[in-house]
């Protein structure tokens, strides 16, 4: 056998391996990324997982238990060349319909891009060890840029909204809302300011997120006139309350998803 056909029958059985992977990845079930992308055991779950890794649809996305909703997703294909997994998400439900970027490195960092739309806040309560029925309203995102690398924030710009917001525990009362903007700095610190949109409660605060998730909460509010009459016994409970009857607060904690 000449070397030319050699060569020939070389490149023709490559040729072939090669498409049987792409055509074998293009045909790979959903929960074969969702094995490989999330850990078993890790906060963040897809259930019934629908179509393929590069397009497919789920009953619902979890998040430290709590169900978000229905989600979907699609992949940027010229993406895969960079050795990268960029997907179109959306995730909607009853009172949620987010959508946005994600981008799956191979060393697990995940950057999240252009995240718009509503949240219901009964998801986020549990996240907050709060009963599940203690509030009402909703969460409005409209991010540009959230990055997460070993299951802790290291970046996040952009602005996060609650309105509607009403407690039903200790005792019915409406809060109204709350706006807070994120910027992050040079060495990987997040910051943000916290202030109400109008409503009970006069609102000014600030955070700051380290890189290792350590996290600082630091601010002031006070019941307006047209506040309930608990609200302001209420607001004691949760700091220092001086002369004026400002309360002044602060907490920390470490963030992981």
């Amino acid at each position: 056998m000449s070397t030319t056909r050699v060569k020939r029958i070389a490149l023709f059985t490559g040729v072939g391996i090669v498409a049987y992977l792409f055509f074998l990845a293009l045909t790979l079930p959903a929960s074969m990324l969702f094995r490989w992308v999330l850990p078993a055991d890790g906060a963040v779950a897809v259930i019934a997982p629908q179509g393929t890794p590069w397009n497919g649809k789920a009953h619902q996305l979890q998040v430290n238990g709590a169900m978000l909703g229905r989600v979907s997703w699609s992949v940027h294909p010229w993406e895969l060349f960079t050795g990268k997994l960029d997907y179109d998400l959306r995730v909607h439900g009853a009172a949620t319909d987010l959508s946005g970027e994600a981008v799956l490195t191979p060393g697990g960092k995940i950057v999240v891009t252009n995240v718009h739309g509503p949240l219901d806040l009964t998801p986020a309560l549990g996240w907050l060890h709060l009963p599940p029925d203690s509030a009402t309203g909703r969460v409005i995102f409209d991010l540009d840029r959230f990055v997460m690398t070993d299951n802790h924030p290291t970046a996040l710009i952009g602005r996060i909204s609650v309105d509607h917001l009403h407690a039903q525990w200790p005792q019915p009362m409406d809060l109204g809302g709350y706006v807070a903007t994120f910027t992050t700095d040079a060495n990987g610190i997040i910051h943000g300011r916290a202030h109400d949109s109008g409503g009970p409660i006069d609102l000014d605060a600030t955070v700051t997120v380290s890189k290792n998730g350590q996290y600082q909460c630091r601010g002031a509010m006070t019941a307006r006139g047209n506040a309930a009459p608990g609200l302001k016994q209420a607001l004691g409970f949760l700091g220092r309350t001086d002369n004026s009857g400002t309360t002044h607060f602060a907490f920390s904690g470490r963030l992981a998803i």
